[in-house]
């Protein structure tokens, strides 16, 4: 079973586990030891490529060692730890590192999940690494003798709605060991149910599992549940409020007494039969009563307590959610448990007779209305009058003996705020709370508030006995179901009201047992919270001494509903259990209110989780307690078990084991449709998209090779007999190689692969840039961390220094950084139904001869040519033209090669000639953005445009970390050609603070060049040709600026990655004659330059424009 997932029988006919076989500590097997090692080191640089996997974060297993031999003829059967293990790995499984050992060589044998794929083998060399995707395929190892892998997985840590389907999702290589667990549950739980004292050692994850799966005890349905509670009549929407932490508690309305008669703020004005309570959560409606439905005339219904009415409607609800009508009903071995009380309705003289407000009509006379005739009952037990009528309910209804058992019950609660009668002597009694809120756990609870409700829930048989086993009754709605409950009293204790914790203990540890069910099982518990310092830390303390001992690690998730309605009293407990069963239906639990700070008899380290945000359940089914406490001592426990409904819940992703964009064995076919006649085109932005064939290199794969032009990136889609009908692309914008071949399609507009030669520059301690350039391993790790922490936050940043002092510069991307005038290789690859686009860059010792790299046009769109593109026209390396606005004002851009995907343009809607730009790239990134000039009909404007590539640098100096501080650094890429300008170690960008221009050149074998240039040397070379050359900002004509003063050139400093889009900026030139020109030129791979005549005194574009020897150009920097 286990062989499956990992090199098959014959592959791992023996295995050796480094943990379990102890050898990581053993000297003997040193080597081992280095080799584990250099495994180590591989998957942490693998670290840096995994999140283009998709896996999330990944760790790595301890090593296996694998003797490929005869295949046993019979394998043991794994432990039940064993069996834990394995199954989380190879369900957790993503890839696998193999290091072949030999001696002798072998076959390692692919087959993916894929039924149409085809297997494809590979050899094992000793010493190679094999690194592959384990989560997607079959991987089988053969050899003619004995051969050696050592082997490792990185599995995925998967979140919580992941491990909800993880059950669907176990690969196909580890079904038959889930076959055989669930096997084993099924008859470890039946063992257990024999001797149900008898503690089973099996891991964790087990026993919740099996406890999940199978139950051998009776368990209660709860078919249908009904409720009013402040705020609405529906159960429903008053639960999926409770995700946003709404307060039921207000102020009391006038409909039921008039609140400021009756109060005082005073701690002592209950002397006075007043009280200092102003609040509590009511529900509405309570006068309101159907009385013909229950035929009840209106005389007899005017005479009701409103209590009684409210039962009558609530009741019924419930039953009919059960599948009840009055017809049905009528006869029936129905009980009724209601939890409720004598209330202040039995003071008033106009009532019928002497049933209108005795509390024992309350229950009797719903089984009167409607014709029940099984128990009925009124429970008065304080706070815990409505769950002891779900125990009793549930009780009911199993079957015990030769008794006759209810069909159903309907068990629930009732309590209303009629009147301040008793406020006063609660208030004595020191359980009202002057805040008017109930701060369950808060350091400043000082008790409760009053609330109203009503609910029940209708309790039936989850199953029959049939032949001595229990069968499930189907087709019947479902809730929920109770799986035990417990109820008792304190006993002597200090006081009848007084908290007693080894009473509480003992009545969860013997719900627990009822529903013979593990502590671990428990997810969350609805506490009695009632808002009292002593009693609240009691109970959690009770709770985490039964349900989480030293022996679980868990947290235990609390809450407590009456932080929000309050304290409803014989109501109480079903309030709470309604909203447990439908946390468990939805499948997260909602949070407390009111807890700002720890009650100081809560232990702060305890394994408690006091919910105060929404917590998912960690798996679609939960079992969760309910607990309540009266004043005299009585106390219920109640434990529910519930299964989050598909249509309720985010459906869950569809898990599909195909993880391969292209197999390179094969399989199926591709339809006729997707072959081509006369071959495979390609058309990209170096083309203008004008198709040119492809070659047939045969084994059906068609090449072409491509120049990089001066973006240093390149887009491209492939066209079926070059039909522009028939495109072949991927599913997203800017992919990246390797990604499935779509189409095709005529509908693929900006779908294209993109060739990004452009990486990202991070600086890095020298020591960890010099261990990726020299492959020091035992400092490869180091360097990842370093490139890691720069590239966090998405630029450059500020890393710390190496032992040394010193920092380097580092291009971070892929293998496809290059520049313009480089080769690369594309390649689409067929096998089978599987299509792929693959490339790679072409060494420099392969080209038979230097090609510069392709130039392309520019052209103009603005909005006085309606957007249309107008061509800017070159002289001297220049491209220019002159446009002639025809209203006030105007707006453009420039496109290079006509095309939409290649636009320059700034970031913002009017922006202005000095606004820095970027591009280029696609549209969609500047929709509603360019560049405006101010204007009046008539004006003349000359726009020139220049792009230059760059490619000399000299001088040599090493730069210290203390060196950086206030400087402006030019980056530079390999052979010198410029790459970037940008702040970084908080460096400011002033042309008056300039110290030092440092740049940094980088070859494509990672070797970094520094160079330190002064000032003076750059000035020293103002109005020469080689100025421009060297990208530096210079001064033409006029005299030499001195060193400290400042600069007459504008220089503006762009930060960024380079995979972003490129920083452009445009000066304003105004009036004739100019007496000084300034040109910044700081433009190489792919920045443009121009220039300006500049003239000190205009203020606006249109003051140029009306002289006829005026130029206006824009003058960029990158």
């Amino acid at each position: 079973m286990v062989h499956d997932g990992l090199l098959g029988e014959e592959g791992s006919s023996l295995i050796t586990d480094f943990l379990q076989e102890g050898i990581t500590d053993d000297k003997r097997f040193r080597h081992l030891h280095a080799l584990d090692k250099a495994m180590a080191e591989l998957v942490n640089v693998l670290q840096l490529s995994i999140h283009d996997l998709a896996c999330g974060s990944l760790s790595r297993t301890h090593p296996i060692l694998h003797e490929t031999g005869l295949a046993p003829e019979h394998a043991p059967e794994p432990t039940e730890h064993e069996a834990s293990y394995w199954l989380g790995v190879l369900a957790q499984k993503k890839l696998m590192v193999m290091l072949c050992l030999g001696p002798v060589r072998g076959t390692l044998e692919l087959q993916p999940y894929d039924e149409d794929a085809e297997a494809h083998e590979i050899s094992t060399v000793p010493g190679t690494f094999i690194i592959l995707r384990a989560d997607g395929m079959w991987h089988r190892h053969c050899a003619h003798s004995k051969a050696h892998i050592l082997s490792c997985f990185l599995v995925g840590q998967e979140s919580v709605g992941t491990k909800r389907a993880q059950a669907s999702w176990v690969p196909p290589c580890a079904r038959s060991l889930e076959q055989w667990t669930v096997e084993r549950m099924r008859y470890l739980k039946e063992v257990q149910s024999k001797a149900p004292k008898e503690k089973l050692d099996l891991p964790s994850g087990w026993l919740s599992a099996m406890n999940h799966m199978f139950h051998t005890a009776q368990r209660v349905a709860v078919r249908a549940i009904a409720g009013r509670y402040a705020s609405s009549w529906d159960v429903q929407a008053w639960y999926m409020s409770q995700t946003s932490g709404p307060d039921f508690v207000s102020e009391v309305p006038l409909t039921r007494w008039d609140v400021d008669q009756y109060y005082d703020s005073d701690a002592e004005a209950w002397r006075g039969f007043k009280s200092f309570a102003r609040h509590g959560s009511f529900m509405d409606g309570a006068d309101l009563f159907d009385n013909k439905f229950f035929g009840l005339s209106p005389m007899e219904a005017k005479g009701m307590d409103p209590h009684q009415r409210v039962v009558l409607e609530v009741g019924y609800e419930a039953l009919h959610g059960a599948g009840y009508t009055k017809g049905k009903m009528m006869n029936k071995v129905g009980g009724v448990y209601l939890g409720s009380s004598s209330t202040i309705f039995g003071l008033v003289s106009e009532v019928s007779g002497a049933t209108g407000g005795a509390a024992s009509i309350n229950s009797n006379r719903f089984s009167f209305c409607l014709g029940l005739k099984g128990p009925s009952m009124t429970c008065d037990t304080d706070g815990s009058s409505s769950l002891t009528a779900v125990h009793l309910g549930g009780e009911a209804v199993l079957h015990k003996g030769l008794g006759v058992s209810n069909e159903f019950s309907l068990a629930g609660g009732v309590a209303f705020q009629l009147g301040p009668t008793f406020l006063s002597q609660m208030q004595a009694a020191g359980l009202l709370a002057g805040i008017g809120r109930c701060l369950t756990w808060d350091a400043s609870a000082q008790g409760y508030t009053l609330g109203d409700g009503c609910g029940f829930a209708v309790q039936k048989r989850m199953a029959d006995w049939v032949d001595g086993k229990q069968v499930h009754i189907e087709g019947e709605p479902l809730v929920g179901s109770i799986c035990g409950s417990s109820c008792g009293s304190v006993g002597m204790a200090a006081a009848m009201h007084a908290p007693h914790g080894p009473s509480e203990q003992e009545n969860i540890a013997q719900a627990l047992q009822t529903a013979m069910l593990d502590a671990l099982n428990i997810d969350a518990v609805e506490c009695n919270g009632q808002g009292a310092l002593l009693r609240d830390a009691v109970e959690v303390d009770s709770l985490l001494r039964v349900l989480r001992g030293d022996d679980v690690q868990a947290p235990l998730s609390l809450t407590s509903v009456k932080s929000r309605v309050g304290y409803a009293t014989e109501c109480a407990g079903i309030v709470a259990l309604h909203r447990l069963m439908l946390s468990a239906l939805w499948g997260f639990m909602t949070p407390n209110n009111h807890l700002q700070q720890l009650n100081p008899h809560l232990e702060f380290e305890n394994k408690a989780n006091l919910l105060t945000e929404p917590q998912e359940t960690a798996l679609r089914s939960s079992y969760m307690g309910v607990s309540a406490h009266g004043f005299g001592g009585t106390q219920v426990h109640v434990i529910s078990y519930g299964h989050a409904e598909q249509i309720r819940t985010a459906p869950q992703p569809e898990r599909n084991w195909n993880v391969f964009n292209f197999w390179p064995g094969g399989g199926g076919e591709l339809e006729e449709e997707k072959q081509p006649l006369r071959g495979y085109f390609i058309a990209g932005t170096w083309t203008k998209w004008r198709a040119i064939k492809m070659q047939n290199e045969g084994d059906e794969t068609y090449g072409y090779t491509l120049v990089l032009g001066e973006n240093r990136w390149e887009e491209f889609q492939i066209l079926l007999d070059g039909d522009d009908k028939r495109r072949l692309h991927p599913a997203r914008p800017r992919a990246f190689k390797g990604l499935v071949v779509h189409g095709p399609s005529a509908e693929a507009a900006g779908l294209n692969w993109r060739i990004e030669g452009r990486g990202r520059w991070v600086d890095v301690p020298a020591d960890a840039a010099d261990a990726v350039a020299l492959g020091d391993a035992e400092k490869t790790s180091k360097a990842i961390m370093a490139i890691a922490q720069s590239l966090g936050d998405g630029h450059a940043t500020q890393s710390k220094p190496s032992e040394s002092g010193e920092l380097k510069l580092m291009e971070v991307g892929n293998a496809d950084i290059g520049m313009p005038g480089d080769k690369y290789r594309i390649r689409l690859r067929i096998a089978g139904k599987y299509r792929t686009v693959l490339w790679e860059k072409l060494p420099k010792e392969d080209y038979d001869e230097a090609i510069d790299a392709p130039e392309g046009d520019y052209q103009i769109v603005a909005s006085w040519n309606g957007w249309s593109p107008d061509p800017l026209f070159l002289r001297n390396d220049v491209w220019s033209t002159e446009v002639e606005l025809t209203k006030e004002g105007g707006d453009f851009k420039l496109l290079r090669n006509e095309d939409w995907g290649q636009v320059i343009a700034p970031l913002r809607e009017k922006a202005s000639a000095s606004d820095v730009g970027e591009g280029p790239e696609s549209f969609d990134r500047f929709r509603g953005c360019a560049w405006s000039l101010n204007g009046r009909p008539g004006d003349v404007f000359r726009i020139s445009f220049k792009r230059r590539l760059v490619k000399d640098a000299s001088g040599n100096s090493p730069c210290k970390w203390p060196h950086l501080l206030d400087m402006i650094c030019a980056l530079y890429g390999a052979d010198g050609a410029f790459a970037d300008i940008m702040e970084f170690h908080g460096l400011r960008a002033w042309p008056s603070q300039i110290a030092y221009i440092t740049k940094y050149t980088m070859s494509l074998n990672h070797g970094l060049k520094e160079f330190l240039v002064s000032p003076a040397a750059l000035f020293a070379e103002c109005g020469d040709e080689s100025s421009l050359q060297r990208g530096f900002c210079a001064a033409e004509g006029g005299a030499r600026p001195p060193v400290a003063g400042v600069a007459p050139w504008s220089f503006r400093a762009a930060s960024g990655p380079q995979d972003e889009a490129q920083k452009w900026s445009f000066e304003e030139a105004f009036g004739e004659g100019a007496s000084t020109k300034a040109s910044t030129v700081c433009s190489g791979a792919s920045a443009p330059s121009a220039k300006l005549n500049v003239a000190p005194g205009s203020h606006l574009w249109q003051d140029a424009a009306r002289s006829p020897t005026a130029q206006a150009t824009g003058v960029g920097s990158k």
